[in-house]
């Protein structure tokens, strides 16, 4: 209620929906919290129905996919094993339905793993980058997800040419490379110039049926757009890491 009249006296062409609380961790992702978020989504929805010719760009997540061994496409079928992932992909259907009905233009972006400046400092890459950088200990599991990073300037680059070419659907955004968890953290002590602060116990490790390989197709991104990322990983962790040491 508090933002209904500032939407509708702005009248938007897009409309981003990228508030979400909580899933950022593994200790939030079956919260109960995520149920709240699918009430506050289908209000928007109610205020967004008073207004025409939009585009609507709704936030999903790479756990919609869930569990799988494979490179997940726009193709592949949803198999949510969290409340975070099954909430993502039912707000994904009322929406898309809610689209159709009103005929907006529909696009559900799914981010894979975005890392950068600004982070939440829960999140693993900032937590490794605070560690060295203070040259404090800290102690992780294994480590040896393999997952799809993307630096955060990308990720904003391809929404902005999802925007432009008025793309509708689902479409993933992800780098399309695939980089093992404890490589990276070890990329990042090097950049750091620090000595090797972090150990990895494999006695943290989560039970089997948490997701240990996230990585995804971007072909259809690069189809519908002329976006290619433009940073590497070691470029947008150098980044990364110049942001949190003028933090420090």
């Amino acid at each position: 209620d508090t933002v209904e009249d500032k939407i509708l006296d702005f009248k938007p062409d897009v409309f981003i929906h990228n508030g979400w609380s909580g899933g950022n961790n593994f200790n939030s992702v079956n919260s109960f919290e995520q149920f709240d978020n699918l009430n506050v989504g289908f209000n928007l929805l109610k205020v967004l129905s008073k207004l025409k010719d939009l585009h609507f760009i709704g936030l999903g997540s790479f756990s919609e996919y869930g569990v799988t061994l494979e490179i997940s496409s726009e193709k592949s079928l949803e198999n949510p094993n969290n409340y975070y992932g099954a909430s993502k992909n039912m707000f994904k259907i009322f929406s898309k339905t809610f689209c159709q009905v009103n005929n907006f233009n529909w696009s559900w972006i799914r981010p894979c793993y975005v890392y950068g400046e600004h982070d939440v400092l829960t999140r693993l890459i900032p937590r490794v980058i605070n560690s060295c950088l203070r040259k404090e200990n800290l102690s992780l599991d294994s480590c040896s997800s393999v997952v799809d990073y993307l630096y955060v300037k990308d990720f904003v680059d391809a929404v902005e040419q999802i925007i432009n070419s008025k793309s509708s659907g689902i479409i993933n955004i992800c780098s399309g490379n695939q980089y093992e968890v404890k490589e990276v953290i070890k990329l990042i002590t090097t950049l750091c110039s620090t000595e090797n602060n972090i150990h990895f116990d494999s006695l943290k490790d989560r039970k089997k049926s948490c997701t240990n390989f996230v990585c995804g197709d971007n072909q259809k991104l690069k189809s519908i757009t002329t976006w290619k990322p433009k940073y590497d990983l070691i470029n947008g962790l150098k980044n990364t890491i110049d942001f949190y040491k003028e933090k420090l």
